[in-house]
Parts: C-alpha cells; structure tokens; sequence
C-alpha cells in the first residue's frame, strides 16, 4: 500500500474509467503480428529448416492456415458467454472445448467466492485472504480463457516467434521511473537493478530514490527452481514432452523510507510462482506462456526518531502501531509472449499492498460485481523488452491502479548470451 504520509480527503479517491483498460488492449492488438501468406519470405525453403525458424519464420504449415476477421467476431460476440467459439468457428473444436473447460472452472471459482462473500464473509485476516485468492484465480481463468480465444483465432494456424536469444542469465539495468502521484509531489525516481539467474534458481537486487533525496527504498528476491523452466521447440512445445509446467519458491523483502516524515516500512513476502507454455491449448498461442504467483507475507510500519505516531494512509486508514505487523497477500497472473523474433511482452494483474502506489478498484462501476463481493483491488501491469544487441535491451513498464506509473531503463548483460 502507499506509504503513510498523511491522510488524504477521502473525496479525492475516484475509480479510474475504462479507457486505460482500453488503450491497453488496443495496444496488444496493435501489436500482434499479422497472419503472413504462404508466398513470399515465409513460403520460400531454405537449406537447414532449424536456421529459418530460429529467425523467427513459421513453416508453410502454419501460414496455410491465417486467422479470420469472421473467427475473431465469433470470439468478441458469442465468445463472451462461451469462451471457445472463435476456435470452433475454425473448426478447431479441441482448442474450443478446453477453453471452455477454462471458462467454467473460473466461474466456478467466482461462484465459490460470491457465496462466501453473501453468506459467510470471513472474520479472520486468514479467511478473506483465502477468499481474494479464490476470486483472483476464478478471474483469471475467466478473463484468461476469453483472450485466449480472441488471440488465438487472429493468430490462426500462425504462431508467435521464435525468440533468437536465450534469457540473461546476468544483467544490470539502470533506468527512470515517474510515478503520478498528484498529493505529495514524489513524482520522479532514479533506479537500478541487479539480477542473477543460474539454472538452479535466480537473485535480483534493487535500489529506487526519489531524485530530491525525499524517498528511498531497496528490494530484494531470491528464488529457487523446483522444476526448472523446459526448452522449446521450434513450434513452441516442451522438448521432452509433457506440459513443460516449471515451479519457482522464493521469498522478498522490501525496505522504504521516507525523510520528511521519518518512516520506514519493511515487508517480507513468501511466494511460489509457476510458469506453462500454451502450445498445447490452441495452437495460435504457441510461443506464448502463463505464469502465476502467490504469496503471503508481513508489512510493518515504524516512526523514526522525533516522528509522531503513524499517520493515517493516503488510500485508506492503517491499523494502529502496536497492530504491526500486518498479514498481506502477493497474487499475480500475468502471460508472456514474443511479438517478434526480439521483442518481449508480458501482460500481467498484480495484487500487492505493499507497493508505493494505490490500486484501483477494479470493477467497481459495473452493475452487480459490488453486491456479489466479486470486485478486485489491484494493478494492471505492461511490460515490453526490445532486444538492441547482444549486450544491451530497452525496457518500458507501465504500472495502472488508481494512479499510474512509467518505468523505462536500459538492461545490460554481464555475460554474453548463447543464440539458440
């Protein structure tokens, strides 16, 4: 949650319209690469088909098959209530089915969460955690399942590319990053960071400072790799088969300070995060992949010498001092894909209490979500990551909740990186 730095008029809290929402998914369809004909650079053979798909072209196979503007109206019209229909327009009834499937399992889950809401609404901090974590799922499997029709039947028979670099394994990057926050003017933040990833897990590091010196902060994150993410292939399925489903356990700490009011907040979390390539759900999805974290963790507050008692939040009251600490929640469903051969997206919703920001209340304007406890406190978050060379990438993030934040940086590798 924001840091507390003295309340603010409760009137000035407003929920956010829906054009953010909108431009984002204008954006990522934007995007999106058009379905390619079978003539011309795709369709001409080369020798060594494994050099022409590391390029990021897609066999004749795939581009014999575009997607259809009448498959992608099938999944914005009849779609929204049964997710799927783009692709059985396609004849794809496989796809079509386990979308579906997707589709009432998340409905399933908000059903589960709306009931406990209306009829035994938790007392406990334990318990409406479980509930939020139950309505994130169901949400992102509902939401989740819908996209994934709508993409896939653009996509068609074609595939997202190929990625010609494999991952850093040691980069730093340092950056800037302007937060809108229109009550106490810390607007703009210098960063760095630091990640270190081996095969068997992964450390990052990282420092912001509010450039006047006002505020400070330093984050860390160190993780495990229980299953170890799978090499693709070319057509974007594990190489040994199987779902290709890679598990992650790893805890991070947070520590922020703030000079003119003299607090500091520390946060620890601890969190598991799994990761799965779509490949197998639809075959427009290949080269694409959903990852999930959650986590649960403490926040505490502390007033540095000469401070007065905690004040209260700026988006809401806080609990008393000697209340401290305080349970929190990490959820976050996001998916990555590769809109060119070297250009990374992540699209992801985030639901963290401890970042400097406040969420937003999404859902809130729409009839009848309030009354069936099913509107979500969160952020709406964009990644984008160009490859320049074999040494450096450019990075944008954008963070959405009740105000906005930019970050953009420049990500350099200590090692070289291996070309596929």
């Amino acid at each position: 949650m924001r840091a507390p730095r003295g309340g603010r008029r409760r009137g000035s809290r407003r929920a956010l319209p829906c054009a953010p929402l909108c431009a984002l998914l204008c954006a990522l369809l934007c995007a999106l690469p058009c379905p390619r004909p079978a003539g011309g650079e795709v369709g001409r053979a080369e020798a060594g088909g494994e050099a022409r798909r590391a390029r990021g072209f897609q066999d004749e196979r795939d581009a014999a098959t575009p997607g259809a503007l009448s498959s992608v109206l099938w999944a914005l019209g009849p779609g929204v209530a049964a997710h799927g229909a783009g692709h059985w327009s396609m004849g794809d009834a496989e796809s079509a089915r386990a979308l579906l499937w997707v589709e009432l399992l998340g409905a399933a889950a908000l059903l589960s969460a709306s009931l406990v809401h209306l009829h035994a609404p938790p007392a406990t901090a334990a318990g409406q955690m479980s509930v939020e974590a139950l309505k994130h799922v169901g949400w992102g499997l509902f939401v989740g399942s819908w996209a994934a029709d709508v993409v896939g039947a653009y996509q068609g028979g074609l595939s997202f590319s190929l990625d010609r670099l494999v991952g850093r394994q040691r980069t730093f990057a340092v950056g800037y990053r302007y937060l809108d926050d229109v009550s106490y003017q810390l607007r703009h933040y210098l960063t760095a960071r630091l990640a270190l990833a081996e095969s068997w897990g992964y450390a990052r590091l990282g420092v912001d400072a509010e450039y006047a010196g006002r505020a400070a902060g330093v984050t860390a994150d160190v993780g495990v790799h229980l299953l170890r993410p799978p090499r693709l292939t070319a057509d974007g399925l594990p190489a040994g088969g199987g779902a290709g489903l890679a598990l992650a356990v790893g805890v991070a700490a947070r520590r922020w300070a703030w000079s003119d009011t003299r607090t500091l907040q520390l946060a620890l979390t601890h969190y598991a995060e799994w990761s799965m390539p779509l490949a197998r759900l639809a075959g427009g999805l290949r080269h694409t992949s959903v990852y999930q974290r959650a986590g649960a963790g403490w926040e505490g507050y502390a007033a540095g010498r000469g401070g007065a008692a905690l004040p209260q939040l700026a988006s809401a009251p806080r609990p008393a001092a000697a209340e401290h600490p305080r349970a929190t929640l990490l959820l976050e469903t996001g998916v990555r894909l590769n809109v060119f051969s070297e250009t990374a997206l992540r699209v992801s919703y985030l639901q963290d209490p401890t970042r400097d920001q406040a969420p937003a209340r999404w859902g809130e304007r729409v009839w009848g979500l309030s009354a069936l406890g099913l509107v979500s406190e969160g952020f709406w978050c964009v990644e984008a990551q160009v490859r320049q060379s074999a040494a450096l990438d450019l990075v944008a993030e954008a963070m959405v909740g009740e105000r906005w934040s930019l970050w953009l940086s420049a990500r350099y590798a200590l090692t070289p990186s291996k070309r596929r």
